[in-house]
């Protein structure tokens, strides 16, 4: 099916049909008949004469229709009309428990199925509206605190490279050929092996979201899931080498230089001390207020909010002495707002420290100090490999970093296995 593009967004005629309000067959014979063009064609008013008058508005999911007795043979039975058609459903005989259980099941499975009802009978669904779909539902589904996450970018750009290739062909029809030839084209553009796993993740979950809205058959969606990843080594897609920990020593020579003002500098080799001794995010640094610190106790507990959330695991920071010495003071003076800010300008109101512009000093501190470039995230990176290098253990540093061990291991520890295998190496020589 044809994606048409108005006013910067470019989605199927039918879906164009329901967000104008204006009928698919009217839309076609504009642009086919008539040879409209897509503006025309899509801003002019629906001669309102033809019209017949309209109904009072529906709810966005119809009540489901009652349970009643069959008249003659004495089962229940509800009746509805769905696309012009007349439907019908038993439950068993009608004074029986089952049928009034049978019926509140039918009830559930009917709001269930219409919160994303499937096309009209005869309609087909291409893909162009699938990725449509998906992506409204990535981003009313992928939110923390009220902003979506980065997910829905990675949604978004998996999907554009499906609809760019394979728009106007059936949903049903998209298999694991289509998709390894999806993927073929993302390597080629350069992109990381883990970004290319990551896409073909997201197209699967695209698919598989189809199937649970009654969108697709199940095994469209399994066929999919057996197309294999990416391998380091059998794939021509590059594997970047991990991000590697700040060294501290170049972390001191840039501290004079982040900037030219001693009072925002003063806040920002804050922020990078606080970062290194906690092994706090760039943005729970950001975001620290003296009211999310609990100080009644030793250690103090931090409580951000947490990109784990989502799976129930609260985010716990633990701060010691080193922590304690350096934010305490900080906690006192910062009243009801973020502790990282700086002060008044001009008669400005106070700004609080962000993560980019956090970033942008530190790099153009790194080019001053003429030391390699590293960003705030990289001294969590420090922080984790300075406690492996102590315990020599993957959950301490999951712990403290409030990560799973895996993610601690391939992502934050700088060469996990060497200390170990140093240390064996050493003993037994």
């Amino acid at each position: 099916m044809r994606a048409y593009t108005f006013r910067g967004k470019s989605q199927s005629l039918p879906a164009w049909s329901r967000e104008l309000k204006i009928p698919v067959g009217t839309l076609r014979s504009r642009l086919g008949k008539l040879g409209q063009g897509v503006e025309e064609a899509f801003t002019r008013p629906v001669e309102t004469k033809f019209q017949p008058i309209p109904a009072a508005p529906s709810p966005a999911v119809p009540p489901p229709p009652k349970l009643e007795r069959h008249p003659t043979r004495g089962f229940g039975r509800a009746r509805w009309h769905e696309f012009g058609r007349p439907r019908e459903k038993s439950f068993g005989p009608f004074d029986w428990p089952e049928c009034a259980a049978a019926y509140t099941r039918f009830c559930a499975e009917w709001y269930a199925s219409r919160a994303a009802p499937p096309p009209p009978a005869g309609e087909t669904l291409y893909v162009a509206e699938l990725v449509v779909r998906y992506v409204e539902h990535a981003e009313g589904h992928f939110r923390k605190n009220g902003k979506v996450t980065s997910e829905v970018h990675g949604v978004r750009a998996a999907l554009a490279r499906v609809n760019t290739l394979y728009g106007e062909v059936p949903a049903a029809a998209f298999g694991p050929e289509q998709l390894r030839a999806v993927l073929a084209g993302v390597v080629k553009e350069g992109l990381a092996l883990k970004t290319v796993n990551d896409y073909r993740g997201r197209v699967v979950r695209c698919w598989a979201w189809a199937v649970g809205r009654g969108l697709l058959p199940a095994t469209v969606a399994d066929a999919l899931a057996y197309v294999e990843t990416e391998v380091p080594g059998r794939s021509a897609a590059p594997v970047y080498a991990p991000v590697p920990p700040a060294p501290d020593e170049h972390v001191e020579l840039v501290l004079p230089h982040l900037h030219a003002d001693p009072v925002r500098n003063a806040v920002l080799t804050a922020a990078v001390r606080a970062a290194r001794v906690t092994g706090m995010r760039p943005g729970e640094v950001c975001g620290l207020t003296a009211a999310e610190v609990d100080r009644s106790r030793e250690p103090w507990l931090y409580t951000p909010a947490s990109k784990t959330q989502h799976f129930g695991q609260a985010r716990k920071v633990w701060i010691g002495p080193a922590g304690r010495e350096l934010l305490g003071p900080l906690l006192d003076a910062a009243g009801d707002g973020p502790v990282f800010r700086f002060p008044r300008r001009r008669g400005a109101g106070e700004l609080r420290l962000t993560v980019r512009f956090w970033q942008e000093c530190l790099a153009a501190a790194c080019a001053k100090a003429e030391v390699p470039p590293f960003t705030p995230n990289q001294l969590r990176h420090s922080k984790a490999t300075e406690i492996h290098e102590r315990y020599e253990d993957d959950e301490a540093v999951a712990a403290a970093l409030g990560n799973s061990p895996e993610v601690a291991r391939q992502v934050y520890v700088n060469n996990p296995a060497d200390r170990v295998a140093k240390r064996i190496a050493e003993a037994m020589g």
